[in-house]
């Protein structure tokens, strides 16, 4: 009996892949210029694969903004240059990648939401872009600086000006016993604002292989069990209405 479940698990997981088009849906389709925003070296590739894949194959311009080199461990100049080789894989190089270094914002602990936003609200005036792509509040597996990279953009679209308008989409965190079961994710997308799927089994760990500092075995495996190397559901921040006169009230 048991084999015959293994077999059909195994046969489910094989054929999930072609069960659902890869691709861009719901309100993210319509942007063409499009900013990821993460907290270290590798999260694009371990957690947002899907969605820079499928931009890059629908033509979209992608910039990507770091806020930290992941320098917990001393290695921050070599994450740096591994981003770079990731970033390149999907066309993002020269001003369109940008990865910080800064006192207030170093790897492991939390970070102030105002200096996240200010950084963030910088570089995104210059890439102009119409939708930003970053964490939710439990950041996908509760790191620190994942959470206040969250909260710091959260900040940054109350912040924004009339000039500097732009839709935020925030990764969903997927409850435990739907985070390690690969491609068969693609059988439960639910419900969500946007969406972003491959039907590549070793998209995600072709991105990850950038990042040799990073790449121990389970970090191998998790590219390939993934749910987030298979699919990215994101929830369109709508921001309060007394944002906007909270917002004049502290400028003046």
């Amino acid at each position: 009996m048991w084999e015959a479940i293994g077999i059909g698990v195994l046969l489910v997981a094989l054929c999930a892949p072609l069960l659902h088009r890869p691709g861009i849906f719901g309100f993210l389709a319509g942007h063409k210029r499009v900013t990821l925003v993460v907290a270290h070296p590798d999260d694009e590739a371990m957690f947002f694969w899907p969605v820079l894949s499928q931009l890059q194959a629908s033509g979209a311009e992608i910039s990507v903004l770091c806020l930290s080199t992941g320098n917990f461990d001393g290695l921050g100049d070599l994450r740096r240059r591994e981003m770079e080789r990731s970033c390149m894989q999907i066309g993002v190089v020269g001003e369109a990648l940008q990865i910080l270094d800064v006192a207030e914002l170093q790897d492991g602990c939390r970070w102030p939401a105002e200096v996240v936003a200010a950084k963030a609200l910088s570089f995104l005036r210059k890439q102009r872009a119409t939708a930003v792509l970053t964490f939710d509040n439990k950041g996908v597996s509760g790191h620190p600086n994942h959470i206040s990279t969250s909260e710091g953009m959260l900040r940054a679209r109350e912040l924004a000006e009339h000039d500097l308008q732009f839709d935020l989409f925030l990764l969903k965190s997927v409850a435990l016993y739907q985070k390690y079961i690969g491609p068969l994710s693609l059988l439960m997308l639910g419900a969500s604002d946007a969406a972003a799927t491959t039907n590549s089994p070793t998209a995600c760990l072709t991105a990850l292989s950038a990042h040799w500092s990073q790449l121990v075995w389970y970090r191998a495996l998790f590219a390939l069990a993934s749910h987030y190397a298979y699919v990215n559901t994101f929830v369109r921040h709508v921001p309060e209405r007394g944002d906007a006169a909270r917002k004049k009230d502290q400028l003046h």
